[in-house]
């Protein structure tokens, strides 16, 4: 009896620890992979990872994209601050002074308009362009719809807008083909084509967009720069 005893009351006292623990051991209060300590080392490590948008290869890349944005807006910014009465580059009656066209400035011309014309579609506006008799100015001009329902004839231009080396723009290669092709025109010698309408004020948008850019290109910047220069140290 006595030994009966004793195994009952041992079996009793191990029941009651085992109640008392919960039959397991208590779990780490740190986090469900590890002891605190390697919980918040890997918190940590996490925090101090960089963002996608941080990353070098990203930064370059933006720096690069901006550039040649600034860069291939450079023209119109110039033309954004040109005066604003426009460099007459003479009449048929009274000649003409080629010697004064140049690149993004500010002209007016007066003319007569050759046969040949293109017409072309760009941002949802018609364009025509044709040549001015007696010079190496050619002018682009923006159609109506009722123009080109109706058909134009050509009377005496007198316009004025932004002046372009036709031959150096590339979103005017196929206009070149055109009078190469159509109208036996050269263009080994300087040729100039004028955007009718376009005044400097016009492109206030140019500026404002280009001080965007270059914002973003110098925070960019400055955080490469800071990037490589943590590293160092």
């Amino acid at each position: 009896m006595s030994r009966k005893s004793d195994k009952t009351a041992r079996s009793h006292d191990s029941a009651s620890e085992t109640v008392g623990t919960g039959g397991s051991n208590p779990a780490p209060k740190g986090g469900p992979d590890g002891p605190p300590d390697d919980f918040e080392a890997q918190v940590e490590r996490y925090a101090r990872r960089p963002a996608a948008w941080r990353s070098p290869v990203l930064m370059v890349l933006v720096i690069g994209i901006c550039g040649w944005l600034l860069w291939s807006m450079s023209g119109d910014f110039m033309y954004f601050f040109a005066a604003s009465e426009p460099i007459s580059l003479g009449c048929e009656e009274e000649g003409y002074d080629l010697s004064l066209a140049e690149e993004n400035a500010f002209v007016q011309i007066t003319g007569l308009p050759g046969f040949l014309q293109a017409q072309y579609k760009q941002l949802g506006k018609r364009y025509r362009v044709y040549h001015l008799i007696g010079t190496r100015v050619f002018v682009r001009e923006r159609l109506d719809e009722q123009a080109v329902r109706e058909g134009d004839e050509h009377p005496v231009y007198t316009g004025k807008g932004m002046l372009l080396d036709l031959r150096e723009e590339r979103q005017f290669a196929r206009l070149r083909s055109f009078f190469e092709e159509r109208g036996r025109f050269q263009f080994n010698d300087p040729a100039w084509i004028l955007l009718d309408g376009v005044e400097p004020k016009s492109l206030w948008w140019v500026p404002v967009a280009s001080v965007v850019i270059a914002g973003i290109l110098v925070l960019n910047l400055v955080m490469l720069v800071r990037r490589f220069v943590g590293r160092r140290r």
